[in-house]
């Protein structure tokens, strides 16, 4: 199981996802992507809580920058 599942709502095809690059930047590595395209962000987040396979959530915007501490950060909560 990976140690954080990343659930980012979008209708934008995956490689158009700027907050997938940005995460692959950084050095932390366990986890998961889920994206999720449904017809509100909310539905979508909902969505991809049932797909993720972690305990931990992470929930970014599809044009977030998320910093490298960030995802450390949440991987040792």
């Amino acid at each position: 199981m990976t140690d954080i599942s990343v659930i980012i709502p979008t209708l934008k095809p995956r490689d158009e996802v700027e907050c997938i690059d940005h995460l692959e930047s950084n050095s932390f590595s366990d986890y998961e992507v889920c994206l999720q395209s449904e017809p509100t962000a909310t539905s979508a987040r909902n969505a991809g809580i049932e797909r993720a396979e972690s305990d931990k959530l992470v929930f970014l915007d599809d044009d977030s920058r998320p910093r490298e501490v960030g995802t450390e950060t949440a991987g040792g909560v």
